[in-house]
């Protein structure tokens, strides 16, 4: 009813090119269908796109469908153009807002939390970034990092990422 569809084809628009029309289910194989996205000319399967673009789908169908809990991704950089990374966390922070979602992001990407940083600061989400350190008896621990500590660090031409050796 609400039309979900259309935010996951923005995403497939803006963020991978796609000249997408709409989604519908083709039949594959005997009683197999499979999602393709319809083109102005034809339809592409799902399946043959991009890997960015794929996940990219995947994380605005469930951010789309989940409402008032918490989602938690892993890297949700893996496979991304910088644009389509752009494009699925502006999606993916609006459903956030909108369905009152907690989202618990894991990375090793520094592009990825000054994405989130500005995308947030944007829609007017609160956001925090964690350091995780396990010591040698397997205790982990977390430091929370402001975007200002991550500016300075990276001014000094110190990586964030290695807290746990500078």
């Amino acid at each position: 009813r609400r039309r979900l569809d259309e935010l996951v084809l923005e995403v497939l628009r803006r963020g991978y090119g796609v000249e997408a029309e709409g989604l519908t289910y083709l039949p594959y194989h005997g009683d197999i269908y499979q999602l393709v996205v319809k083109l102005p000319e034809t339809s592409v399967a799902v399946d043959d796109l991009g890997d960015g673009a794929r996940h990219a789908l995947v994380l605005a169908m469930i951010a789309a469908l989940a409402h008032g809990t918490a989602l938690l991704l892993e890297d949700p950089e893996s496979h991304q153009h910088p644009g389509g990374l752009a494009t699925i966390l502006d999606a993916l922070l609006s459903l956030a807002k909108e369905n009152e979602l907690q989202l618990f992001i894991s990375t090793h990407s520094l592009e990825l939390v000054r994405l989130l940083h500005v995308v947030s600061d944007e829609k007017g989400l609160e956001m925090a970034a964690f350091f995780l350190e396990r010591d040698r008896t397997g205790k982990v621990e977390a430091r929370r990092i402001s975007p200002e500590d991550t500016g300075l660090l990276l001014k000094m031409g110190l990586d964030p990422r290695f807290l746990d050796i500078i």
